[in-house]
């Protein structure tokens, strides 16, 4: 199944205006950036209890015919995503630290805003003095030799160890994550908590649908499970995926999956989700359980009114409905994700930034299903990937920075099955019933058969019978 991912920026317009001013973010979607990646099974052991345990490697390599430029020609205005991670993590840091660590950041000749390119961006990183107060900051924090990049080091890499069920003794099992990492729970949340549930999972390659028709996909890069219900929209008008095969139309229903509108709501929307904690620390935690209208430090520079986007509650962050926190999985840095250009978000997550424009039928979260194999037909996972600017209070440099969700980049995972695929399922969805369609005919045939024998043997006995009754008669006479 041939994979791309697709990575799109959101270019800042008016740095200088943001540093100098607080002046309303102006951003611009610059992209795709694309790349084929393969997949493959490695470290691969089956085991005794109905599962198989292994490492999926995945390589990713640039296609520039299907790209908007080079990824390394093309340069690119975009928050500068260390200083961020800094200023959010040096809130919580002791005092001698924050002394260290604020001194460091007076001497930095960069500002809140880089301009790099989008492999540097993206996989190679580039050079940050920054990342040195990483383990500073939090003795956690992997050692990164000096760079960064927002999927740094993640390229020819797998996404950790798996264990799923084979379903050999149970079909309905089949695909179900068992055990991540030697673990049977998310141990990033509370132990035995709805968040933490990994059991009754996939792998989101084959699929076997519940009886409401849904299913949780489990990925370790959004540190959580995503419930995913039917959408009764057609594919073109239609129920069916059509395939050309040898100028014959190859017909089947699929069902059309999206996640659960609950996914990303906020804890006071759907109490469901108040086990997903922050690490963040609150911006104003004096307000306590009010809704926060986070501004700017020094209010009589800024030049918008930014809306409110959180709340705080017993000491704890929660963001509004449309994002959601990773801050508990990414070391206690601010990032959080969404949907791209904030679909389906709270309204005052796009109205902070100028440029926002979403979608449905472009960003929307989907995946294509054949729903008696589970075979994934299509997907288009769309995620973005924000990062939430909180700064301390002493460091002035920065003041006039709006403390606000800001986009960095959306990246589109798409999959679609190949000729190869489609018509193997094709076969699978009717082979089997024309074979028992002939054999019912066959069996109706010898059925018949049978009977049409059975009259002629009845009929030769009672003509043997009338026979010898007449001779016997004759011989009477």
């Amino acid at each position: 199944m041939p994979i791309y991912y697709q990575y799109y920026f959101f270019n800042v317009s008016n740095p200088l205006d943001i540093e100098r001013s607080g002046a309303k973010p102006r951003i611009k979607e610059i992209g795709p950036f694309t790349y084929r990646s393969k997949w493959s099974k490695n470290s691969i052991k089956f085991n005794q209890n109905d599962t198989v345990t292994f490492r999926e490697y995945k390589s990713l390599e640039f296609v520039p015919e299907l790209s908007y430029g080079s990824d390394t020609e093309r340069i690119l205005t975009t928050v500068n995503g260390p200083l961020a991670v800094t200023l959010a993590l040096l809130q919580k840091a002791p005092l001698v630290v924050r002394n260290i660590v604020s001194l460091g950041l007076s001497t930095i000749t960069e500002g809140f805003f880089i301009k790099r390119s989008a492999r540097e961006l993206l996989f190679d990183g580039y050079p940050e003095v920054l990342t040195s107060f990483g383990p500073l900051l939090n003795p956690s924090i992997p050692n990164t030799k000096g760079r960064f990049g927002w999927l740094y080091g993640r390229n020819n890499t797998d996404d950790g160890l798996f264990t799923v069920f084979t379903g050999k003794n149970n079909l309905a099992k089949i695909n179900q994550v068992d055990r991540y990492n030697g673990l049977n729970e998310i141990s990033y949340w509370k132990k035995r908590s709805r968040c933490s549930r990994l059991d009754g999972t996939t792998d989101g390659q084959i699929i076997a649908l519940g009886r409401d028709r849904s299913f949780h996909l489990f990925h370790p890069e959004l540190c959580r499970t995503i419930r995913f219900i039917p959408i009764e929209l057609a594919l073109n008008s239609s129920n069916f995926i059509s395939k050309t095969l040898d100028n014959n139309q190859i017909k089947f229903t699929v069902d059309r999956f999206t996640p659960d509108s609950n996914v990303l709501s906020s804890w006071d929307d759907y109490g469901g989700n108040s086990c997903y904690l922050s690490k963040l620390t609150p911006p104003r935690p004096e307000l306590g359980d009010l809704l926060v209208n986070i501004r700017q430090r020094n209010q009589n520079q800024s030049k918008f009114s930014i809306k409110p986007f959180m709340r705080i509650k017993n000491g704890r962050i929660f963001f509004r409905s449309g994002v959601f926190d990773m801050s508990q999985c990414k070391y206690g840095a601010p990032v959080l994700f969404s949907y791209p250009h904030f679909l389906y978000a709270h309204p005052n997550y796009r109205e902070n930034i100028g440029g926002m424009k979403p979608n449905e039928s472009r960003h929307r979260f989907e995946m294509l299903i054949e729903p008696i194999t589970g075979t994934s037909i299509r997907s288009y996972a769309r995620i973005q990937i924000n990062i939430y600017i909180s700064k301390p209070p002493w460091i002035s440099r920065f003041r006039n920075i709006p403390e606000i969700v800001f986009p960095v980049f959306w990246q589109e995972l798409r999959a679609e099955a190949t000729m190869d695929i489609i018509e193997r399922i094709n076969w699978a969805l009717t082979k089997p019933f024309l074979y028992a369609d002939i054999a019912s005919y066959v069996i109706i045939v010898i059925g018949l058969l049978l009977v049409f024998l059975s009259g002629c043997f009845m009929l030769k006995n009672n003509f043997k019978s009338t026979q010898e009754k007449v001779t016997k008669s004759a011989k009477v006479n």
